[in-house]
C-alpha cells in the first residue's frame, strides 16, 4: 500500500488482466514507439503458465520455437532477495523485447488456473511519455468529508501531454465508490486546460484504506497508440486538528537563577483533536548560519495542545545569538502525516547568555608562579592557580589537581576539599612546595595532569579534565635540597652546572678548605656569549 502523497515520474507501466477461458488466456496491449518494453507474466502458486505465445503489430507470432530469431530473451525469473523482488515477486516468465514495433501486441498461454483473469504488466523503457500521479498534497492530507484533488501529469518528451483520455476509478473495500472520465479541457473537475494534469475530487465519507486505478489512453506525438495503468493505495483519515500558522514562545526558568531551562514552543490549532491516539510533533528550528536542531514530543490526545520544548543549556551550547527560522514541522497521528512544512516564520531574538549553563566552569587562565625565598636566591614554593565562573551566589566545592612531570613521574596531590566561591569569576591557587620538587632530582618542567572539582551543593556538576596545563622548565639548582641531582650545587672538583638564565650561587666555605678561591675551567659560552656551562677546580 502507498501511503506516501506523491510518486516520481515513471515511464509507462501497463497492468492487464488477461481473460482465462477453458485453460487458455488472452490479453492486448498497445506499446508507442521506445527503447524495449518487459512482459511479466506469473508462473507460481495459481497462475502456472505455459505455452506463451504473442503477436506484434505486424501480425508475426513469437514463441518459445523462435523468440531468440527475433531478438526477445525468454527465461523464467525467481526473485531471490529484495533487490530483485521488484521485478516480480513470485516466479514468472520474462519475455523483453529491443526492436520495437508502436502499435497493438497479443499475448496467450496455457494456465492451469481456476481463477478467471491472469495478472500481466508490461514495462516500456524509455518511451516519450512519462507519469506522474499526485494524491492529496502536503497541506491536504486525505481526511474523511474533505475534497481530495487526485492527479495524474503528464509529459511527451519536454512538452505536457494534453491529448490523452484518463479515467479514475475509486474503490472501498472491493466496492467501486466513483468513476470519471477526464480530459485536459479545464471542465471541472479539471483544474486547467492543455496543462498536462488530468484532475478530479473525491470525497472519502469514512477512514480507511481507498484504492484508485487509473487507466490512461492515447497517440504520443509520433501518432502512436499507448495505453497505460496506475493502482495506489491512500489512507484517509477522519477529520482531524490542524495548525492555524500562529506560535506562542514561553521561556523556562526552573530553578530561578535567571537563565533560561527551556524554550517551549506551543502552536495553535484549529479543527478537532481525536478522543484516543497518539500525536507526534517534530520541529526542526534552523540558526541564521545554517545549523539546525530538533524538538520532539509524544502528545496524548487528552492534552489537546501541541508543543515542543528546546534545552536551555543545549541552546547555550550554540554559542548564537539571535532569531531561530522555522525549517519544518511535522505531525503525525498514529502513524500517518497529517500536518507538513508549513511556514511559521521565525522566533524571537534570543541571546546566547540568556540559556541555562552549569553552575560551575572551567575558564582556565592557568599560571605557575615561582616564589624566592627573601634573599631571592632559592624557590620555596611555586603557586599554581587556575580561574572558574560559578553560578549561585555563594557556594562551596572541593577540588583535587594531580601534579607531574611532563614525564609523567608523580610529584604530589594538592586541593582543598571545602571553598568557598561566589558568583562569578573565582581565581583558585595551591602551592607546590620546594621539597616536593626538589626530591625529584632533576630538571624539568611540571604538569597538571589532573583537575577535578565537584560541588558541595546538590545538583551541581563536576569539573574532571585531564592534562590541564604544563610550566616552564624548572632547574634543580632553583630549590634547596637537591645535592646530588644532575644540576647539584658543585661540592666536588669538576662538578659540572648548567644555567638556565638566572644568578646561580656556589657555596664556596663548604668546599674551599685552603681559603682559596674556586678555579672555573672548561667554559662554554651560547651564541650571544653567555656563560652557560663550565667545570670548578679547588685549588
Amino acid at each position: 500500500m502507498a501511503a506516501d502523497v506523491a510518486t516520481p515520474f515513471q515511464q509507462l507501466r501497463i497492468n492487464k488482466f488477461a481473460a482465462i477461458q477453458n485453460g487458455q488466456f488472452v490479453a492486448s496491449f498497445k506499446v508507442p514507439r521506445s527503447a524495449g518494453f518487459t512482459l511479466i507474466i506469473p508462473n507460481a502458486d495459481d497462475f502456472l503458465t505455459n505455452n506463451i505465445s504473442i503477436m506484434t503489430p505486424d501480425n508475426k507470432v513469437l514463441d518459445a520455437s523462435n523468440f531468440a530469431a527475433f531478438g526477445v530473451e525468454f527465461s523464467q525469473f525467481s526473485p531471490d532477495n529484495e533487490l530483485t523482488a521488484f521485478l516480480a515477486t513470485g516466479n514468472s516468465w520474462i519475455i523483453k523485447f529491443s526492436d520495437v514495433i508502436p502499435g497493438s501486441y497479443t499475448v496467450r498461454g496455457v494456465t492451469s488456473s481456476a481463477k478467471s483473469h491472469l495478472p500481466i504488466r508490461v514495462l516500456v523503457k524509455n518511451s516519450d511519455i512519462a507519469l506522474h500521479l499526485v494524491i492529496g498534497s502536503p497541506s491536504n492530507i486525505p481526511m474523511v468529508n474533505h475534497h481530495l484533488p487526485i492527479s495524474v501529469l503528464m509529459v511527451d518528451g519536454d512538452l505536457p501531454y494534453i491529448n490523452g483520455n484518463v479515467s479514475f476509478e475509486i474503490f472501498k473495500d472491493g466496492e467501486a465508490l466513483q468513476h470519471a472520465n477526464i480530459r485536459d479541457d479545464g471542465v471541472y473537475p479539471d483544474y486547467q486546460a492543455n496543462d498536462g494534469t488530468y484532475s478530479t475530487l473525491f470525497m472519502p465519507l469514512s477512514a480507511g484504506v481507498y484504492d484508485v486505478l487509473i487507466n490512461i489512453s492515447g497517440r504520443n506525438k509520433n501518432g502512436d497508440k499507448f495505453e497505460a495503468q496506475i493502482f495506489r493505495s491512500f489512507k484517509v483519515l477522519q477529520d482531524n486538528v490542524y495548525l492555524t500558522g500562529k506560535h506562542s514562545e514561553v521561556l523556562i526558568d526552573e530553578d530561578g537563577d535567571g537563565y533560561n531551562d527551556a524554550l517551549m514552543l506551543e502552536f495553535e490549532t484549529g479543527g478537532v483533536f481525536q478522543e484516543e491516539g497518539v500525536y507526534y510533533i517534530t520541529v526542526n528550528l534552523e540558526t541564521n548560519d545554517g545549523r539546525t536542531l530538533v524538538a520532539h514530543q509524544r502528545i496524548e490526545s487528552p492534552e489537546k495542545k501541541f508543543y515542543v520544548k528546546f534545552d536551555g543549556k543545549y541552546l547555550g551550547t550554540l554559542d548564537y545569538s539571535g532569531a531561530f527560522k522555522f525549517f519544518s514541522i511535522v505531525i503525525e497521528y498514529n502513524d500517518s502525516i497529517i500536518h507538513l512544512n508549513q511556514s511559521f516564520g521565525s522566533t524571537s531574538y534570543y541571546d546566547h547568555d540568556s540559556w541555562e549553563r552549569d553552575d560551575l566552569l572551567y575558564l582556565g587562565n592557568v599560571t605557575f608562579e615561582p616564589i624566592y625565598s627573601a634573599d631571592g636566591r632559592f624557590i620555596e614554593m611555586i603557586d599554581v592557580s587556575f580561574e572558574v565562573d560559578t553560578l549561585p551566589t555563594a557556594a562551596r566545592f572541593g577540588y583535587s589537581a594531580t601534579i607531574t612531570t611532563v614525564g609523567n613521574e608523580h610529584v604530589g596531590v594538592y586541593g582543598n576539599p571545602d571553598i568557598e566561591l561566589k558568583k562569578g569569576i573565582n581565581r583558585i591557587t595551591f602551592s607546590i612546595p620546594a621539597a616536593d620538587f626538589a626530591k625529584l632530582q632533576s630538571n624539568t618542567a611540571l604538569k597538571i595532569s589532573q583537575l577535578t572539582m565537584y560541588p558541595l551543593i546538590k545538583g551541581g556538576n563536576v569539573i574532571s579534565k585531564r592534562n590541564v596545563a604544563t610550566s616552564e622548565l624548572y632547574s634543580c639548582w632553583d630549590f634547596r635540597g637537591c645535592s646530588t641531582a644532575e644540576n647539584a650545587i658543585p661540592v666536588a672538583v669538576d662538578d659540572e652546572v648548567t644555567s638556565t638564565g638566572k644568578a646561580m650561587y656556589i657555596h664556596v666555605a663548604q668546599n674551599d678548605y685552603d681559603g682559596d678561591l674556586l678555579k672555573v675551567s672548561d667554559q662554554k659560552k651560547d651564541n650571544f656569549g653567555t656563560l652557560t656551562q663550565w667545570s670548578i677546580q679547588f685549588d
